[in-house]
């Protein structure tokens, strides 16, 4: 499958958390096509640490553990990363 299609209920608490983000990235990567391991998404982690960006949540559902980082400067968040990694064959990355 090359993308997933998830359905959201669109209500005004969403409208007005989304209000204000200018751009989303989106990466999935099938791990079982590519040499990517548990080491690799040590060393992304690693990377954001780098680029002063803190630990915000980590939650597991699913299967999927999906780890959430934040920017921020001046009380304002420059940017939210979400790493998603399942025990079989996906890992995500999403930048907002």
């Amino acid at each position: 499958m090359l993308y997933e299609v998830v359905e959201i209920e669109e209500t005004a608490e969403l409208k007005d958390l989304l209000k204000d983000i200018e751009t989303m990235k989106f990466v999935r990567v099938d791990k079982n096509k590519t040499e990517i391991d548990k080491s690799y998404f040590k060393e992304l982690v690693d990377e954001y640490h780098d680029d002063d960006f803190e630990d915000l949540m980590t939650m597991r559902q699913e299967g999927m553990n999906i780890n959430v980082y934040i920017k921020e400067s001046g009380g304002e968040t420059k940017g939210l990363v979400l790493l998603m990694d399942d025990d079989q064959n996906q890992i995500g990355r999403a930048h907002v």
